[in-house]
């Protein structure tokens, strides 16, 4: 229901707002064809549509999720979404895998025990995947992260902003967690 009312919402904003879907569409339209990356410290890169919106094998990725994926890459070009890395001893498993993807957590508060507080895996289709949680706040004010691991569509990326203000994402093909905060001051709608 929420993603029908957010696809509603988007799509008459870009039928109200000229300049809003002539800029969304460019920008879509580099991003697709730049595919930019993040560098993961001392171990490549990743694509950030991995981390924004990784699909089940044989899916495509629809229009929605690209224009969203665009719009949080240019928050972290404009700064307002920052991200670090967490590297994991392992990639992650199916979300059947509750056992799997919760020794790769429980490995990760392992090894670093004095800044991660926390980290669960449950799985499900509904909600959040999992959680992390820090002592002290790894980037800016937030110490507790849903977690989404494995597929995933960018509007539950964005439901996190908006009632979290950050995420965790540990996404199909990488030994990483990279979490983001959004550092845009809430804003006030009456």
């Amino acid at each position: 229901m929420l993603r029908e009312t957010y696809i509603e919402a988007l799509l008459d904003q870009l039928e109200a707002d000229n300049f809003y879907r002539d800029n969304i569409f460019k920008l879509t339209q580099k991003f697709r064809m730049q595919k930019p990356k993040i560098d993961i410290p001392n171990e490549g890169s990743i694509f950030l549509i991995d981390i924004f919106c990784q699909r089940p094998r044989g899916s495509v990725i629809d229009l929605f999720d690209w224009i969203n994926a665009s719009n949080l890459w240019s928050n972290i070009l404009c700064g307002e979404l920052k991200y670090r890395f967490l590297s994991t001893s392992d990639i992650p498993q199916k979300d059947s895998d509750t056992e799997g993807n919760n020794n790769i957590l429980k490995e990760l508060v392992k090894t670093s025990p004095e800044q991660i507080k926390n980290a669960e895996f449950w799985g499900g289709k509904f909600g959040s995947d999992g959680f992390i949680e820090f002592f002290s706040p790894p980037i800016n004010e937030i110490t507790n992260f849903p977690l989404e691991v494995g597929s995933c569509r960018t509007d539950q990326l964005i439901t996190h902003l908006g009632e979290n203000h950050g995420f965790a994402r540990m996404p199909y093909g990488y030994k990483q967690v990279i979490i983001f905060e959004d550092l845009t001051p809430p804003s006030l709608n009456f």
